[in-house]
């Protein structure tokens, strides 16, 4: 929600937020590098890094894909631009997006 909150793709979809744990400034709420966790599961899935993953990714058994064997982030944002700048940057420079929303903390 904190991060919902500091982003121009939202604005005015959120009238009242209630921030109830974790922050935009926590260290793992954003992946540095979410390139390097996908070739990490594609590797061991045996599947193309660029070309048709989907689709092999989705011919692939359960067992095979509950089998992958790496450090996972705590948190995945979607992948897109919508957090274009360094959290502390976004949080200090958000302007009306986050400080006119009513908060519950």
């Amino acid at each position: 929600v904190n991060m919902l909150l500091s982003s121009d793709s939202a604005k005015g979809l959120f009238h009242r937020a209630s921030l109830l744990s974790g922050s935009l400034l926590s260290p793992w709420a954003v992946v540095a590098s979410p390139d390097s966790t996908r070739t990490q599961v594609v590797s061991y899935l045996n599947c193309p890094t660029k070309h048709d993953l989907m689709s092999c990714v989705k011919d692939l058994p359960l067992s095979k894909l509950l089998g992958v064997d790496f450090s996972p982030p705590r948190f995945l944002p979607r992948y897109g631009p919508w957090l274009v700048n360094e959290p502390s940057y976004v949080m200090e420079h958000s302007g009306d997006l986050f400080v006119k929303t009513p908060l519950l903390l």
